[in-house]
């Protein structure tokens, strides 16, 4: 698939959303194509959505003791990645967002967030001991959580939908950031509310896959391996 945008599902006087494929959380090649293309259309939509947050999102007032590079440095030296798309967009556009002409908004419903996280956490720890070290009851606790991190992501986007749902006012359009493997759930909720969407593709890396996507691939595998 080609980088750049897809606007086959734009609803012409209608709602939509500029959805910014989110393909690799930890790729700086990535997140610095989301980057560019958020400043590059960012006037088009007053709000933009993002997943990972819940309700307005809004960087601490510490970070502006720092410049850019500073700040990056830091976060690098802490948590081992670097600055995402959207931190960077946040910080570049503080003086917008105090002055309300921009406003960026999670999406997230903050109990099936942890819950996704902590599911994924369980998981992980069954995968990295062996799938053919599990007794009987570990791999029927890793098939039920595996089910259950599934149906938890399918209402995370739900929940996502709903909150773009009623926050969007007629013939108006919004930005939305969100994980990749999310994009078909999503697009296809919006179009059944009625808010149609313009997709930006921002390219793919396979050879190095985040512990995320490396995680979402293993979920296949899981349950194949072990309902056999």
């Amino acid at each position: 698939m080609k980088i750049g945008w897809n606007y086959s599902h734009l609803e012409p006087n209608g709602r939509n959303i500029l959805f910014f494929r989110n393909t690799h959380h930890d790729s700086k090649r990535i997140q610095a194509t989301i980057l560019e293309s958020l400043e590059d259309n960012f006037s088009l939509f007053p709000v933009l959505f993002t997943e990972g947050y819940t309700g307005k999102y809004m960087l601490p007032e510490s970070a502006f003791r720092h410049t850019e590079n500073e700040l990056r440095e830091i976060i690098k030296s802490t948590t081992d990645q670097d600055l995402d798309a959207i931190t960077t967009f946040a910080y570049r556009h503080h003086s917008k967002i105090i002055a309300g002409r921009l406003t960026i908004f999670g999406v997230e419903n903050n109990d099936l967030y942890m819950s996704g996280l902590e599911l994924i956490q369980l998981i992980r720890g069954f995968y990295k001991k062996g799938l053919g070290k599990l007794s009987n009851e570990e791999k029927d606790l890793l098939i039920r959580a595996t089910e259950f991190y599934k149906r938890v992501n399918e209402r995370r986007e739900a929940y996502a939908v709903d909150v773009i749902d009623k926050s969007l006012k007629p013939s108006r359009s919004a930005g939305l950031i969100y994980g990749d493997r999310h994009f078909k759930g999503i697009t296809t909720l919006l179009r059944s509310v009625g808010i149609g969407y313009l997709s930006f593709f921002p390219g793919s890396q396979k050879s190095t896959l985040s512990e995320e996507e490396k995680h979402q691939q293993m979920l296949l595998t899981i349950l194949e391996s072990l309902k056999q």
